[in-house]
């Protein structure tokens, strides 16, 4: 109201003769999206209304901030509370001002508690601090267990601007989004999930958009889910890729049955599988940023548009009007005991990994242990006598675990030999098929995923019937923090994490790096590498407690890693395309090297890895370099090239020749690939970086 208004006598007459128009302002803004109606004046008429209304949905909440009967100052109190706890951002500061406050004491957190154990009284003695160890402490934990925990709901950004939408056309998903691009001016692009690499490329060539929104997985309609989820999404980063695109670009995954978010929840490890890619393509290309929404089945179309257009967490799930951000608590006590002294089949069990294992159960238990590898190795008689030498007994199978028919004759050998298999230990993997978003085809996703995927569908066909007492799972922290060249890797392992979760059998541990076998100065700089010793120790604890599902397995820091990686991606700010000469270039160069590595004495020949740079700060690099220069820099880039002059001589040629970065770049080295066997994820990745910066011969 103006102040005009307020004194012409004809505007309070319209007011009192003209129709108010309620339900067709609440049916406008019902149509929205999802709203929590605040009732500002006394009573609770209005709110009564929208409960009536036919577009009101179930979950929608309705405050009456001045309820008849009340204390006003305590029924505002409460309906602030009310909003808070539904989801509401409340202006704290504002709140307060002027207030006079008093601090209270709450409980605390249950699951956070901390446990102490004093065993001498001068334990409590002060003593020096003692350097950082380079594995993790005894006492410390390194169970961890996935959580959902409520967060306030952001406001909806409009969708201005160029939006891709990659589903279905024809759905009312589509229109709704459809009507917020429209009511923001915006442009819309339609593509279904299907579509090929070159039309995307050609279609990014031509303008990039500011947004994609990849929707292919909200419709449970019986489609190829790996198709429309994990293989779309390598198409859309390839494209990407392709098109050197250095803009900006939120990537916005809205998918069903991705993870166990609820106690009902069963999720569908093919949907599963689009993690890998969706996580890894924020960190290969930082100028992208990705979330992954997980979508309840009770969500209405409005409430999904609306957290596509609002920021949000990495990973965040939507039920009902519950807006959830993952996180991961210790998995606290575990006061049963266990003994491992069963017959187990280890698949996997004749690479370094496994026999590590193996050698670990003999040792403590005597267990007997059936070790099945696709091929056996030369040395086959000495990694058995390393086994029964530590009081077990062990055998050899060799068996391509993919191979049902394969894998009954072998769990006949074994039990004729050690009697009824007790458990399974799935540690079976292809490591050797790590690459990049853009070189990741068909052939590389099937052998990345047979060991894992096939290999366990084949272990139930054969076993799934049978009552074991342990079923574990060798799943990777890749799963959670992705990695370079990860993105296949990444998503077998959260395929196991998923049918762990659905399953409600298995336990998938997600296993940070363990440092058997690492050279000393991986040791050295993997701080939280596990001991064979503290791996074990964690199996043990997984099965006394009867624990399923996802478990990370961290030797330490898990929020500060995961933060770390997570919030790499799309950090790319807006680029000014301003002409740099050569000299400019290796100085802009030498200039970033210096602020990411906390240095001032770089030469101009100063390799970035050589100086200390690792996998992280490599991904800090390629953000800033896209930020100063507009040029679509990769992760691979900088590794073929790690000295500031020999950077900027392949950015130069890149503006010359418009050549994809892929063409200045090297693949991996045949010896990184022969050295990956049964690594962890960190491990392989410390690997190939170490190998690269090195310039190792392809």
């Amino acid at each position: 109201m103006s102040a005009a208004e307020a004194c012409d006598p004809d505007y309070w007459i319209a007011q009192a003769l003209s129709p108010v128009r309620f339900q067709d302002g609440l049916s406008t803004i019902l149509a929205e999206g999802p709203h929590i109606l605040v009732e500002v004046g006394p009573g609770r008429t209005l709110g009564g209304f929208a409960r009536r209304h036919a577009a009101r949905s179930p979950e929608m909440e309705i405050v009456a901030t001045l309820p008849h009967g009340s204390d006003d100052a305590r029924a505002t109190i409460t309906a602030i509370a009310e909003l808070y706890v539904q989801g509401c951002e409340i202006d704290w500061h504002a709140f307060n001002a002027g207030r006079k406050r008093q601090l209270v004491s709450l409980p605390p957190y249950p699951f956070r508690a901390t446990r102490y154990a004093v065993d001498m009284i001068t334990d409590l003695a002060p003593t020096t601090a003692q350097p950082e160890a380079s594995a993790p402490s005894e006492s410390r934990e390194v169970l961890f267990l996935p959580t959902w925990e409520r967060r306030p709901r952001r406001g909806a950004q409009a969708l201005a601007g160029t939006t891709w939408i990659i589903g279905p056309a024809r759905s009312e998903m589509t229109r709704t989004i459809a009507a917020a691009v429209d009511r923001a001016n915006g442009r819309l692009v339609q593509l279904p999930a299907t579509a090929n690499q070159r039309d995307m490329t050609d279609r990014l060539r031509a303008g990039a958009p500011d947004r994609i929104l990849h929707l292919a997985l909200l419709h449970d309609d019986g489609s190829d889910r790996r198709e429309l989820g994990y293989a779309s999404l390598l198409r859309i980063g390839a494209a990407l890729h392709a098109a050197n695109v250095a803009a900006p670009i939120d990537v916005i995954v809205a998918a069903r049955r991705v993870f166990a978010v609820d106690s009902t929840d069963r999720p569908d490890p093919d949907a599963a599988l689009l993690l890998g890619p969706a996580i890894v393509l924020g960190q290969e290309q930082p100028n992208v940023k990705v979330r992954i929404i997980d979508i309840g089945q009770d969500v209405q179309d409005a409430a999904v548009t609306a957290a596509c257009a609002a920021p949000s967490a990495a990973i965040s799930a939507l039920r009902g009007n519950r807006l959830l951000e993952r996180s991961f608590r210790p998995a606290g006590a575990i006061d049963q005991r266990i003994r491992l002294d069963g017959h187990y089949l280890v698949t996997g069990g004749l690479g370094r990994l496994g026999l590590t294992v193996a050698r670990e159960l003999a040792s403590r238990y005597g267990a007997r242990l059936s070790l099945v590898g696709r091929s056996v190795p030369d040395d086959l008689g000495q990694r058995l006598a390393a086994v029964t030498d530590m009081g077990g007994a062990a055998e050899a199978l060799s068996c391509d675990v993919t191979d049902t028919d394969a894998l009954t004759q072998a769990v006949r050998s074994a039990e004729a030999t050690f009697g009824p298999v007790d458990g399974i230990i799935h540690m079976a993997a292809e490591t050797r098929a790590f690459a990049s978003i853009p070189d990741t085809d068909d052939a590389t996703s099937q052998r990345m995923l047979a060991a894992k995927v096939a290999g366990l569908q084949a272990l139930e066909k054969v076993l799934g019937h049978r009552d074991l007492s342990v079923r574990i799972l060798m799943s990777s922290l890749a799963s959670v923090l992705g990695g370079l060249g990860f993105a296949s890797y990444a998503a077998a392992n959260a395929w196991l994490d998923a049918y762990a979760e659905a399953s409600g059998r298995w336990a998938s541990l997600c296993w940070d790096a363990w440092a058997e076998g690492l050279q000393a100065d991986d040791v050295a700089t993997a701080r939280y590498a596990l001991t064979t010793s503290r791996a074990v120790d964690a199996i043990e604890r997984v099965v006394a407690g009867g624990l399923t599902g996802q478990i990370v397995v961290c030797g330490g820091a898990l929020d500060q890693r995961l933060a770390n990686w997570t919030a790499l991606a799309g950090d790319t700010a807006t680029a000014e395309k301003n002409a740099v000469d050569e000299t400019d270039r290796v100085r802009g160069i030498r200039d970033i090297f210096a602020e990411v590595l906390g240095r001032a004495d770089l030469a101009h020949d100063g390799d970035f890895f050589d100086l200390g740079g690792d996998s992280l700060q490599a991904i800090q690099v390629v953000s800033r370099l896209r930020s100063r220069f507009a040029l679509p820099v990769t992760p691979d880039l900088l590794f073929a090239h790690a000295t500031p002059v020999r950077l900027a001589a392949a950015l130069d040629r890149l503006v010359a020749t418009q050549a994809s970065p892929a063409d200045l770049t090297r693949p991996v080295s045949e010896e990184a690939r022969r050295m990956v066997e049964v690594m962890s994820g960190d491990e392989v990745n410390r690997m190939l970086e170490r190998l690269l910066a090195e310039g190792q011969p392809t």
